[in-house]
């Protein structure tokens, strides 16, 4: 049986990324031996449903060293002077991550390497006989300053921006491959349900804070008075968007929801996604 080597920063976070990890490896497993390596260990428990057949693997139980946000000017000069040292300190971790999934890496002998890193596997990593497929998970912005020349198959969630990646690595491969939903629901929601639903990392990327100041407009209309806002994730923005809510007297109309397992419950109680 071919064996397929999965790389994750870190397997104990909630996100999309990881959610897609799962289900994937989920169907992989079906024809093929899986392992996954987590990089980076923030949490004790892993969220996501793996199937017994998989193997799970932890290089480390640390994870990578994040400056906090902090609102005082002062605090702010420090996190500044700070940042140098902690890049620093990130690259010896990574390299001690690195020289440890290499190590793995040869043990197992995968015939694919699937990595879902930004940047953990670059245009410099070779493993003899283990072809290398890069699942991109972001805006190319985000890639640009990465060198991954050298990789040979990149595959993009859209062809969005397809020609962006072309450009930069010439020489490689790219498909696109959409992320998938492991079932289909037969059901339909009921749309008299005056709610609105939004699921994800709170993070910046995902823009929640804009959807509440649209929020905002929506609500000061009376027309739409009666609507709910449902937010349903966890992340670094949550005190924040928590904040926000408050500031600006939407604590009625937005109501946040924990990180849930069960999307579709949620889907099902609102009429617009």
């Amino acid at each position: 049986m071919k064996k397929i080597l999965i790389v994750i920063p870190d397997l104990s976070i909630v996100g999309g990324r990881e959610r897609v990890v799962a289900n994937l490896s989920n169907e992989l497993v079906k024809n093929y031996k899986i392992y996954i390596i987590s990089i980076f260990n923030a949490n004790k428990n892993i969220v996501f449903d793996y199937s017994k057949n998989i193997e799970l693997i932890k290089l480390s139980d640390i994870k990578e060293i994040a400056l906090p946000n902090v609102k005082n000017p002062f605090f702010k000069i420090l996190r500044e002077l700070a940042r140098p040292l902690v890049r620093f300190a990130n690259r010896i971790i990574i390299k001690i991550m690195s020289r440890r999934f290499i190590k793995l890496a040869k043990k197992i002998e995968p015939d694919i390497i699937i990595d879902n890193s930004d940047s953990f596997i670059n245009g410099k990593f070779v493993l003899k006989n283990s072809a290398v497929i890069k699942l991109i998970h972001g805006k190319f912005d985000i890639y640009k300053n990465f060198n991954l020349d050298g990789l040979q198959n990149f595959v993009l969630l859209s062809s969005q921006e397809l020609d962006s990646y072309k450009t930069k690595y010439q020489n490689s491969n790219f498909y696109i491959i959409p992320n998938f939903l492991p079932n289909i629901s037969n059901l339909n929601t009921n749309y008299s349900q005056k709610v609105v639903v939004s699921v994800g990392r709170l993070s910046k990327e995902k823009g929640f804070l804009r959807l509440i100041d649209i929020w905002k407009l929506i609500q000061d209309s009376s027309e739409f008075k009666d609507w709910k806002l449902h937010i349903v994730g966890d992340g670094e923005l949550k005190e924040k968007i928590e904040n926000k809510i408050k500031d600006l007297n939407l604590t009625n109309s937005i109501i946040l929801k924990p990180f849930t397992k069960d999307v579709e419950s949620e889907y099902l109680s609102a009429s617009i996604y």
